[in-house]
């Protein structure tokens, strides 16, 4: 796939990454990017409702170690 994410934080610190692929089992969906050694993934709960209010899971990885986790992201 060719997913893209284009996100800033609060300081105002942005990223864009693409390339990005999504992977759908066991009740989830993980999207997730390669930039140089950092690995970056989006995971979503799979629901029957859409308008279902659990937010999502940003997981940043450098070299194989999670060195970002926050839950309960949501779209704005």
């Amino acid at each position: 796939g060719n997913v893209k994410y284009y996100g800033c934080d609060s300081k105002g610190n942005c990223l864009q990454l693409t390339g990005g692929k999504v992977v759908c089992r066991n009740g989830k969906c993980v999207t997730g990017w390669q930039n140089g050694e950092y690995y970056y993934a989006i995971e979503s709960a799979i629901t029957e409702d859409s308008n279902d209010s659990q937010g999502e899971t940003l997981i940043v990885r450098q070299n194989g170690k999670v060195i970002l986790r926050v839950d309960d992201l949501k779209w704005v």
